[in-house]
């Protein structure tokens, strides 16, 4: 396993992956939850002058790494929406039929 330090807590970063089978809807969306709340955390202790820092050894800047895992979380979505859809062709996201 790959793990790191993340804001002062060990990350396993393969975590992820190692669920996968055997867990029923409840399970799953509990994890999403928990997912979904460390993530806000997150996001809620970068400041001002966070967003002007750049990763040295890219040269990102934090504001463009937050739009990309903005962009991947969107992604993953749609693959939730398509596999929904999958299952229930009838399923619609919007009430517009968008």
């Amino acid at each position: 396993m790959d793990w790191k330090q993340t804001g002062g807590h060990p990350l396993d970063r393969d975590l992820e992956m190692s669920a996968t089978h055997g867990k029923d809807v409840a399970e799953l969306l509990h994890a999403w939850s928990i997912v979904h709340t460390q993530s806000i955390d997150v996001l809620s202790r970068f400041t001002e002058s966070d967003l002007d820092r750049l990763f040295t050894e890219d040269g990102l800047t934090i504001p463009f790494v937050l739009h990309y895992c903005a962009q991947h979380l969107a992604f993953h979505a749609g693959q939730l929406v398509l596999l929904r859809k999958w299952f229930e062709p009838s399923f619609q996201l919007y009430k517009d039929k968008v």
